[in-house]
């Protein structure tokens, strides 16, 4: 059995890391395409932005740039994208989420193992913390010289999968909260 690991996260930033593999997994589950997409969240409010792109690099770039053009009205952000895992099974599917808070220059990457079989698809009962990652309210991080190879399909993870994850945070009742999906310009 693999140990427990325990994440601190906030109230908030654990809410949309959930929100946003709650989503993941019905777009995936109705047949669809995942594009990668940010959650951004104030407080109560959270605001989506997908992140269509050729490249690990396209997507990548237009989701740091959105977060850093709202960074002074958020308090987190979550990056989801569709991926590959190294497990002891060997790569399997998952939904992989990179999120961090306004106020840590470290993030966390977490994912959710699935399997198709069929056309049926079969969700792990609960995340997987891969680890720290880089958060894009990192100022000190030169992002144009982080490169990702033109042929890379967001296997940005090669650490050992953990099997479980444990929020560290008191549950509370959940409160509904206001998505409001926006769209890219395009220029």
């Amino acid at each position: 059995m693999a140990e427990e690991i325990v994440v601190e996260m906030s109230e908030v930033l654990e809410k949309v890391a959930y929100f946003a593999l709650d989503e993941a997994r019905q777009k995936l589950e109705q047949g669809g395409d995942l594009v990668p997409f940010t959650v951004l969240a104030d407080g109560d409010n959270m605001f989506i932005e997908t992140h269509p792109g050729d490249t690990t690099g396209e997507c990548f770039s237009s989701a740091r740039k959105v977060v850093d053009a709202a960074r002074k009205e958020i308090a987190c952000y979550v990056f989801c994208y569709d991926g590959y895992v190294d497990t002891d099974d060997g790569e399997q599917d998952a939904i992989i989420i990179e999120c961090a808070e306004k106020d840590s220059d470290i993030g966390h990457a977490l994912c959710l193992v699935y399997t198709i079989d069929e056309d049926v698809l079969t969700f792990e009962e609960a995340p997987a913390y891969l680890g720290e990652t880089l958060s894009f309210f990192d100022e000190s991080v030169d992002w144009d010289a982080e490169e990702f190879d033109e042929d890379d399909e967001f296997e940005d993870f090669d650490d050992e999968l953990e099997e479980d994850l444990e929020i560290d945070e008191d549950e509370e009742s959940e409160d509904e909260e206001e998505v409001e999906d926006t769209e890219e310009d395009e220029k």
